[in-house]
């Protein structure tokens, strides 16, 4: 099984681009997927700058790392508008040669996770959604970028709506970043059985392990918690799984040495279970 190990920026949120790919790169990680405190935005934010994408690129560089994802859009697709934001961020792929665009899609709930949006509304946002991604997917796929729902209490929210959603767009381009640490904390579901239903759809995984019940805010990391990546790997390598495995979260660290440290752990923890699985 050929994987790409990376680690997101994300838990390097309140420090630097530049201190974020420096841990990434000395922890042994070849590959970064930028988070959205450093890159990603909403709708409604201005475009991202050619300048900025030449400031990624030329950052990756100097520290040996390939961008293989970036964090695009999490707010609905309702109108043409979304559709060309949507755009921008697969634009901004391209131009950093990066082949996936790691998205969401509509959120689920109306407070919290606890009421979930009426009906009425939440089969709207859901029914606009698959209408406006398939324009998105068709401009995705002649620009060479792949787009990967993530589940994260949407309309992806677990492997069988990854599954309705995919076909429901019906686009080769479309395809899933399983993310079990987030299936366990918002669905309450065991992502070692939910993984196997999805699993040919699966292009890649994030590395996010969760503790307790459902809606219990504990994230540790990697190696600790109710998620066994050993075993979610294991499923995949079945179903001859290749694309990147990445590090969301590391614990709750603020301490720069500290998140350095622990990004050290999870890349030898991730090479330990690769090597078990060759």
């Amino acid at each position: 099984m050929e994987c790409q190990l990376g680690c997101m920026t994300i838990p390097y949120r309140h420090f630097t681009l530049q201190e974020a790919f420096a841990g990434i790169a000395a922890a042994g990680f070849k590959y970064v997927c930028p988070g959205p405190h450093h890159f990603g935005r909403g709708p409604d934010e201005p475009e991202i700058s050619a300048e900025k994408v030449d400031e990624l690129n030329k950052l990756a560089e100097e520290h040996g790392l390939k961008i293989v994802m970036i964090f695009g859009c999490r707010g609905p697709l309702k109108s043409l508008h979304d559709v060309q934001t949507y755009k921008q961020d697969v634009d901004v792929c391209a131009a950093l040669g990066a082949p996936y665009l790691l998205t969401m899609g509509p959120w689920a709930y109306a407070e919290g996770i606890i009421r979930r949006k009426p009906d009425e509304e939440w089969n709207a946002d859901v029914e606009a959604y698959y209408r406006w991604m398939k324009p998105v997917a068709q401009y995705a796929g002649e620009k060479g970028v792949t787009i990967l729902i993530k589940p994260h209490a949407n309309v992806c929210a677990h492997a069988s709506l990854c599954v309705q959603t995919i076909q429901a767009i019906g686009s080769p381009h479309v395809r899933i970043c399983y993310d079990g640490g987030n299936v366990h904390f918002y669905e309450g579901i065991d992502p070692h059985i939910d993984l196997s239903l999805c699993a040919d759809y699966v292009r890649a995984l994030v590395v996010k392990n969760h503790r307790g019940g459902r809606g219990v805010r504990d994230f540790p990391p990697p190696a600790e918690g109710d998620v066994d990546h050993a075993r979610l790997l294991r499923i995949l390598s079945e179903h001859n799984f290749s694309g990147p495995v990445v590090v969301e979260r590391l614990g709750d660290l603020e301490e720069l040495a500290a998140i350095n440290e622990e990004a050290k752990k999870a890349f030898r923890y991730l090479t330990e279970i690769l090597g078990s699985l060759s």
